[in-house]
């Protein structure tokens, strides 16, 4: 169980769990953050202990934190925003660079981020919409915050999503962003949910939305325009 998620950010529940589990000392100011941010009662504190926990990570984020306390309620709930914190400035000082020091490939503390590896993990739209935030910083905390808080806000962007997708030509992709456009803002979040193809569409009635901007659909025949949608998607050749 990862306690940092690309499409989430940092995981309240689970760095609680991984605490509890590998970090006994702690237990008392874990189990005050389960009450005060996640409402658990005592028996469902009590069955986080046994989770079965990715280690590592737990290790990893408990030697970064060590020098501010661990994982009190306020540095829980300070990780879990990590998305919101400011562009310049890191609320935990230097928690990123040890983090991603620890963690990935993509990462190196002394030469900083890798472009190949950042290309491989996010891709090519995030990579070159980040590319200055990878190297700007007066020292290695900076340059490991700036980038990595550049790569997460971004890797949840639907429109960088919408331009990352392989198989879709100019004129799909510029009908998707379009309709986005339709809806709230708020409603924007819930994009990255149609790639688990849930039975619900997250955004109500964008499919539709960008199917009638591409005359995919005969509403009147009640047919599809196998030739369009040929002409700007491409599906794969099922084996």
């Amino acid at each position: 169980m990862e306690l940092f998620s690309e499409k989430r950010g940092f995981d309240e529940k689970n760095i609680v769990q991984q605490f509890t589990h590998d970090y006994p000392n702690y237990l008392a100011n874990v189990r005050h953050g389960l009450e005060k941010c996640i409402d658990h009662n005592e028996a469902e504190s009590d069955s986080l202990v046994s989770a079965d926990i990715d280690p590592k990570e737990g290790r990893a984020i408990a030697e970064c934190l060590d020098r501010f306390g661990g994982p009190t309620l306020e540095n829980v709930q300070r990780l879990q925003r990590f998305k919101e914190w400011s562009d310049t400035y890191e609320e935990i000082p230097c928690f990123t660079n040890c983090y991603l020091s620890k963690m990935f490939d993509f990462y190196n503390p002394e030469k900083g981020f890798v472009a190949s590896n950042v290309t491989k993990h996010f891709g090519n739209v995030v990579y070159d919409a980040c590319k200055a935030k990878l190297i700007e910083g007066a020292n290695q905390c900076e340059v490991a915050y700036n980038g990595f808080h550049c790569i997460v806000n971004l890797e949840t962007d639907p429109f960088v999503m919408i331009e990352g997708m392989k198989g879709f030509n100019f004129d799909a992709k510029l009908a998707m962003k379009d309709c986005l456009h339709k809806f709230d803002k708020f409603e924007w979040d819930k994009f990255g949910e149609y790639s688990s193809y849930p039975v619900r569409e997250p955004i109500p009635c964008y499919t539709r939305c960008f199917v009638e901007k591409l005359q995919l659909f005969n509403h009147r025949l009640r047919k599809w325009n196998i030739s369009g949608m040929r002409e700007k998607m491409v599906f794969p050749t099922p084996k």
